[in-house]
């Protein structure tokens, strides 16, 4: 007797099982620890032991319908172990700048590399500031706008660290695995967002300006991984209620790190 083929429906409906329950998988993981992740490589190797068990079993007594079930935790289980896995085994972003040919340094996790501007000549009525000098926020306010708390171009945002757009660190408070304080993480490569937000966040163009900040209406939670790239820009409201302008100015697919250019707004009065 002819065994009855499955439908194409049904298929196709196993098919975007698989997709839905691989992605919403590797999505959680951006939001792992070191220690979880550890955890899901020694519990999948596990799971997947018995589960190919089951399988065999399955296939061997011709059990379509548990097979299948099988199957899809297998593809799932997979996904999270090779996912945590590239988490443990992704090489940890040094925070000592690493040496460049020509005696040049790289910049470190959440350090501007520095955007020197336009030369002014000395004279001697007006010293001539260090580069390092921190510019007043009042006068580098539009009118109409709230006082600049903080602005800095080139700052680097490595894969699975996240930033605090409020901190006055130099380094704005970049760390690795940050559970709460967090304002923007790092995720290319991983999950739906190449950046992903703690709070709400929309996609803008043009230069700084608040007020395109504050009218948003189309909110998200990250920008997209398609998305992350150089030139896109959007705005973020940090976690003491702050607007901030973030402007992606690189992207380094290999190392999953991204480079920015922040512009961060003191609250609305």
């Amino acid at each position: 007797m002819d065994q009855q083929r499955p439908a194409t429906g049904s298929r196709g409906g196993a098919l975007s099982a698989i997709a839905t329950v691989v992605s919403t998988v590797v999505a959680l993981l951006e939001f792992l620890t070191d220690l979880g992740a550890l955890a899901i490589v020694l519990l999948g190797a596990i799971a997947l032991g018995f589960a190919g068990w089951g399988l065999a079993r399955s296939w061997i007594n011709r059990q379509a319908l548990p097979a299948t079930f099988l199957l899809l935790a297998v593809i799932a289980v997979s996904a999270a172990v090779g996912a945590a896995g590239d988490r443990l085994l992704r090489p940890e972003q040094t925070v000592v700048a690493a040496s460049q040919p020509g005696g040049a340094q790289s910049p470190t996790p959440g350090t501007p590399t520095g955007d020197p501007g336009p030369s002014v000549a000395p004279s001697a009525s007006a010293p001539v500031p260090s580069p390092s000098a921190a510019v007043s926020p009042e006068a580098t306010s539009a009118a109409g706008q709230p006082a600049v708390k903080r602005a800095a171009k080139g700052v680097t945002l490595p894969v699975y660290y996240s930033m605090d757009l409020d901190s006055d660190a130099p380094n704005w408070g970049v760390v690795r695995n940050a559970i709460s304080g967090w304002d923007i993480r790092g995720a290319v490569g991983v999950g739906p967002y190449g950046i992903a937000s703690y709070r709400d966040m929309t996609l803008v163009s043009g230069e700084p300006i608040h007020q395109t900040c504050e009218a948003a209406t189309a909110l998200l939670r990250g920008v997209e991984q398609e998305k992350t790239r150089a030139g896109t820009a959007f705005c973020v409201k940090t976690g003491e209620g702050r607007w901030a302008w973030v402007k992606i100015t690189g992207v380094d697919k290999s190392s999953g790190e991204v480079t920015l250019d922040l512009h961060v707004w003191e609250a609305a009065s």
